[in-house]
């Protein structure tokens, strides 16, 4: 059976046009909420407004808004030479985005603090993985962050976003993970499977729903 890719989005430009010819009604353009951004913490939010229901009973009807494309495997580069189409990059000295309007990699150099974000439907879980490792409890110790952080660190904020996103050891079978397992093993290193926030049960309904 040939796989076939199940987009999840419309683009804008599809929209404009439905709307232009008539075969869309503009009443279907009436959200309680609108989300900006599809990365792990728009995802979560729009999960929530979706399951939530207003004062009269009625589910509310829930819009997401992303910048970046949908990415469905087949999309993303396959080869070093392909990144270049998929950049965006912006200076701290230089207001005006360069490279592709809606780049994948989105690289944003400041003064004192760089950047790389993704652009695309999912943010940052296109291009880290989507690993979800607490951070080691020294980290807030630098004086750099603000006192509060450094007293208390965000432990409970992580610990609530564990519990939503439920983080389960990736899948090890295939040939890179036991490549690199060789690798550190023979540097003398520690290895486990890293902690990632994909649901791998059976298709169907996740832990959220």
């Amino acid at each position: 059976m040939t796989y076939r890719p199940e987009w999840l989005s419309d683009s804008a430009e599809v929209l404009v046009a439905d709307l232009k010819r008539g075969t869309c009604d503009a009443s279907a353009l009436d959200f309680d909420v609108v989300v900006v951004g599809s990365g792990y913490g728009g995802a979560v939010a729009a999960a929530r407004f979706a399951g939530a229901r207003d004062e009269r009973g009625v589910s509310l009807r829930v819009c997401v808004l992303e910048r970046g494309r949908e990415y469905v495997p087949g999309a993303f580069p396959a080869r070093f030479s392909d990144v270049p189409g998929y950049v965006r990059f912006s200076r701290y000295d230089d207001a005006g985005a360069k490279g592709q309007r809606d780049g994948l990699f989105d690289f944003r150099f400041g003064a004192q603090v760089s950047v790389l974000l993704a652009s695309g439907l999912g943010g940052g879980s296109l291009i880290n993985a989507s690993v979800a490792e607490p951070a080691h409890a020294d980290v807030f110790s630098d004086p750099a962050w603000p006192a509060s952080i450094r007293k208390h660190g965000l432990a409970s904020a992580s610990d609530r976003a564990r519990a939503m996103l439920r983080p389960a050891d990736a899948p090890e079978g295939d040939a890179k993970h036991q490549a690199l397992r060789r690798f550190a093993r023979s540097a003398g290193m520690k290895v486990r499977a890293a902690k990632i926030a994909v649901h791998q049960g059976a298709a169907g309904d996740n832990p959220q729903g």
